[in-house]
Formats: structure tokens, C-alpha cells, sequence
């Protein structure tokens, strides 16, 4: 077809799937995509065909975008140690999911008038190839695509997905900085102590009181450390992977490299949320949490 220049042509199921997915019948989604080595036969427009000219193999679906209204860019791979016998790439055909037909035609990439040469797994030198596909998808505003897991990402499609993931005002919602600061007064006994009852028992206790001798239990003695219950609202992490930095207040100043600072621990509880520092001994600070 020599009127027919090299670029990437709707199929013509292509409008009518974009009827279905607008009316909420199904979703845009890309499922396969064949090369081919062959020519479009004389007389045949690209957004008749129904298979790839010269079918030698499918390709890898690396990712799918939209990088502007009405349209979508697929990219796909062949990896040439996949590839037995090296072949020039006249041609890529876009297959999408139907509702009613399963998969269909959906664009056609034509490159037979600069082919493109796909080298054998016997070669000493390997080679990716790597097809952008620009499909016209209307007013679809979503896009999907059956990626294959052993494609290889690019750098620019990498570079793409950080771009992707720094825009969203979600992405860092837990790696907020938080700062809670504590009193000496603050620290208790760890939840494992119990405190000793006093000798007699119960009801030594009673008649202590009732003479006017109050005897109270045994004072905490230090000698299974000190912790610190900080709940979620405070700490704001959703999970025990974070960081922190212990503060140790010596005369209005915090310091980092104190024995007290050094030796703080933060153990997190998935079930209740809480974040619980640990030390040897009580001391007034503050913690960082980052992460």
C-alpha cells in the first residue's frame, strides 16, 4: 500500500468498544499485542486488519498512559532471547478485551517502510525493542492494560511512575515528620510489673487501714526500665516501619549523644496503634518520627 505512510492507524472495532466502555458496559483494557514481518495486502486499509501481516510473535505489554485527552500510549517489548530466528518488524497490532467479541482488534502500528530489525537469542549482542502505540480511546478518561511481569521497565516509563507518584497528595501521607515531646513525670512502669501486695495480704492491707498505719504496695523499683505509651493520634505512623530520634533535655538544651537518648527504644503495637519508648531510666526529652 504505497499510499499509506508508516504510523499507528485505529481498528475498526475501536469505535464501537469505546461506545461500550463509555456506556459502563466494560473497561478499556489492553490484553495483547502480535508482531509481524509481513505487507498489508494491496487494497487492504490498516484499520481493516484482523491478525498482524506475517505473524512471527506476540509481544510484552510494559505499560499503558494517557499522556493526553483522547488518547493512550501502550508501550510493548520483545526481548530478543526470546526470539529464535531474527526478523525485521514491519507491523505491531493492538488487541483489546470485548464484551461481546473477547478480543479485537484495537491499532495497528505500521513500520514497513523503515522496519525494524529484531535480533536472535543466538546473537552475541542482545537487544530490547521497545513499540509506543498511540490509541485513540474518545472521552474513556481510564485506561488498563494486562502488563506482562517479565517485562522490563524502562527508564522513561520509571521516570513517568515517580512523576505519577510525587503528584499524589497521598503518596507521602505517612511520611510526615511528627514531635512528641515528654516529662520525666510521664515515664511508668512497664505494662508487665504488678505491683507486690503487702505482706498478709489483702486483708493486712484492710486492717492496716482501719488502725490508721496505711500500709500501700511496693513502689516500682526501676529494675525492668521505664516506657512511654504514645498513642496513633500523636505519633501518626500507620505502621512499626519508621524512624526516630531520641532527645534527651539537659538544662533547656536537647541532646542526641546523652547514654538516656541513646539508650531509648520505640517498639510499635499494630493492634492498638501505640508507639511505646523504652529506657533504662526516666528522663525528659522528645521524639522524632520520621518514615
Amino acid at each position: 500500500m504505497t499510499n499509506i505512510q508508516d504510523g499507528c492507524f485505529a481498528c475498526a472495532p475501536c469505535r464501537a468498544l469505546i461506545a461500550k466502555v463509555l456506556a459502563g458496559r466494560c473497561q478499556m483494557r489492553y490484553t495483547r499485542a502480535a508482531v509481524g514481518s509481513g505487507t498489508i495486502p494491496e487494497g487492504v486499509h490498516p484499520r481493516d486488519l484482523t491478525e498482524v501481516p506475517g505473524y512471527v510473535m506476540d509481544a510484552k505489554i510494559s505499560a499503558v498512559s494517557n499522556p493526553v485527552d483522547g488518547e493512550c500510549q501502550v508501550g510493548v517489548q520483545i526481548n530478543s532471547e526470546k526470539v529464535s530466528t531474527g526478523f525485521f518488524a514491519t507491523g505491531v497490532l493492538l488487541y483489546a478485551k470485548d464484551p461481546d467479541e473477547g478480543d479485537v482488534p484495537y491499532a495497528y502500528l505500521r513500520m514497513e517502510d523503515g522496519p525494524e530489525w529484531v535480533r536472535p537469542a543466538s546473537s552475541l549482542v542482545g537487544k530490547l525493542v521497545t513499540f509506543d502505540l498511540i490509541a485513540v480511546v474518545g472521552d474513556v478518561n481510564e485506561v488498563f492494560a494486562d502488563i506482562d511481569p517479565d517485562s522490563i521497565l524502562t527508564r522513561a516509563a520509571a521516570l513517568a511512575l515517580l512523576e505519577q507518584h510525587d503528584e499524589d497528595p497521598t503518596a507521602h501521607a505517612a511520611l510526615g515528620s511528627a514531635v512528641v515531646t515528654f516529662t520525666e513525670a510521664d515515664w511508668g512502669p512497664p505494662a508487665s510489673w504488678t505491683p507486690e501486695e503487702p505482706a498478709g495480704g489483702e486483708n493486712a492491707a484492710i486492717e492496716a487501714t482501719e488502725g490508721g498505719a496505711s500500709e500501700t504496695p511496693s513502689a516500682y523499683d526501676g529494675s525492668l526500665g521505664y516506657e512511654i505509651a504514645i498513642p496513633a493520634s500523636a505519633h501518626k505512623r500507620r505502621s512499626g516501619d519508621f524512624s526516630f530520634q531520641a532527645f534527651h533535655q539537659v538544662d533547656g538544651t536537647y541532646i542526641t549523644n546523652t547514654w538516656a537518648a541513646l539508650g531509648t527504644g520505640a517498639r510499635y503495637d499494630g493492634e492498638a496503634g501505640t508507639v511505646t519508648l523504652e529506657s533504662a531510666a526516666p528522663y525528659p526529652g522528645k521524639i522524632l518520627f520520621v518514615g
